[in-house]
């Protein structure tokens, strides 16, 4: 509960220092549209861009979070009207997570679009006790299977999409981080997030960075607080990351964004 507090203070108040990260997701995911949007986690919405989810008829969100849908509406407004469900996505009992619980919720709810909204980076902290015994690398390979075998069904039709922490740490706020687009290879692009920024003394690793995960992937930049940097990758099926590279290519050749201008403290 106190958890989720701070992160809706911190999406409030620091509104405008989230806006240049807000800006580089939504310049990968306006283009996606469909009848239903699925949203597993989520936490009001906060990261995404409420013009995306007008492209969409009908969103549903699971979210362990019971406060999200007021939060919700205080960033995306009144007319956007999900339907909430405070359901953990992952798990049945709160304890063990489960691929059958996922692949459930895809069958209900036959969704266009599945986005799992920077929640897979948070599982290994609330699920601590599950990956004592538990691999993240394996578990994550079943989630990844369990997404691509739903969208397989009707390729043409369906896409799955995920943003999610790869590493935190602590820094003062430097607009240098904003700089330069990253783009996730291999093992060594994540050792050369760390080596090119000597502010990183010590950072969180979210065990994210997995060969289960599809890449080449974008590798995003968001500053949480004044003192708090993550960087996020958003992958996803291929035809996302196909359609969604070349527009954000396109776009990026005729327009720059200028995050500095938007840090207002």
């Amino acid at each position: 509960m106190q958890s989720h507090l701070v992160y809706h203070y911190t999406s409030l108040k620091h509104k405008k220092l989230w806006k240049p990260f807000k800006t580089q997701l939504y310049s990968y995911l306006k283009n996606l549209k469909g009848q239903r949007l699925l949203i597993l986690g989520g936490s009001s919405a906060a990261c995404l861009n409420t013009e995306f989810l007008k492209n969409f008829k009908e969103i549903v969100i699971y979210d362990t979070d019971f406060l999200a849908p007021v939060f919700f509406k205080l960033h995306h407004g009144f007319k956007i009207k999900p339907r909430y469900l405070i359901k953990d996505a992952f798990s049945s009992d709160g304890e063990n997570l489960t691929h059958k619980t996922t692949q459930d919720i895809l069958t209900q709810h036959q969704p266009d679009v599945v986005l799992l909204s920077n929640v897979v980076g948070q599982l290994p902290l609330y699920y601590k006790n599950f990956f004592k015994t538990q691999d993240y690398k394996d578990w994550s390979e079943r989630l990844v299977e369990t997404l691509q075998n739903y969208c397989a069904v009707k390729p043409k039709e369906r896409t799955w999409v995920s943003f999610h922490d790869l590493i935190s740490f602590e820094s003062p706020l430097n607009p240098a981080l904003f700089e330069k687009e990253q783009v996730l290879q291999d093992k060594k692009d994540l050792q050369d997030l760390v080596r090119v920024h000597p502010s990183i003394e010590s950072f969180t690793d979210h065990l994210t960075f997995q060969q289960a995960w599809p890449c080449p992937s974008p590798v995003l930049t968001w500053y949480l607080n004044p003192q708090t940097f993550h960087f996020v990758q958003l992958t996803g099926s291929p035809h996302f990351l196909k359609t969604s590279s070349s527009s954000h290519l396109a776009q990026q050749s005729t327009s720059q964004v200028a995050p500095t201008k938007d840090f207002n403290l």
